[in-house]
């Protein structure tokens, strides 16, 4: 039997257009997305009694996985709490293939009429699916489909995560900071 805390999974994330370019140029190796695992300090009111956030660090413990963090929260009194939270990204060695906006074209005439092909609302799978095309680097104008529609097998860009990182941006907001290598799909 494997071991399966040890093998790197995949999980899909989203960018916009402009991040595609970017990493397609090579001008982008980190991502930033809003923790909204972390409560802020609004979430606890202003009270004297009331709870602050007054430290995050990343959790090593033997019993917990590689991208658990733990967020330490100071109450005015002397009561320090602890709650963990998971990176959405994985860990460092795992995979993500990125879901950007595309479209596809496949057949829509019937089987006695000659060959047509449109961009449809749902490709089934695979074998359906001809010419690929994806807005970051198509200059045809038409409809795309939703990054959120967009499967794994038509997935151009694999990320290997070299590193995460959380940071704070502003009183209560904190970040996640994932930095990455292209492993493969630059087309």
């Amino acid at each position: 039997m494997k071991n399966k805390v040890n093998q790197a999974k995949e999980r899909p994330i989203f960018l916009s257009t402009d991040e595609v370019k970017a990493i397609l140029a090579g001008e982008k190796t980190q991502i930033r997305r809003r923790n909204n695992l972390i409560p802020s300090w609004d979430h606890y009111g202003t009270d004297i009694m009331d709870w602050g956030l007054s430290d995050i660090h990343k959790y090593r413990n033997c019993w917990q996985p590689n991208n658990t963090w733990t967020v330490e929260i100071q109450s005015a009194v002397d009561d320090t709490r602890a709650i963990f939270i998971r990176c959405p990204f994985g860990t460092e060695g795992d995979y993500l293939y990125v879901r950007e906006t595309w479209r596809c074209y496949v057949e829509t005439n019937a089987p006695h009429e000659s060959r047509k092909l449109e961009v449809p609302f749902y490709v089934p799978d695979q074998n359906h699916a001809y010419n690929l095309e994806y807005k970051a680097s198509c200059t045809k104008d038409g409809r795309w489909m939703s990054p959120v529609w967009m499967p794994k097998w038509a997935s151009r860009l694999k990320l290997k995560v070299t590193g995460i990182d959380v940071v704070r941006v502003d009183r209560g907001v904190w970040d996640w900071v994932v930095d990455f290598e292209v492993v493969e799909g630059l087309k």
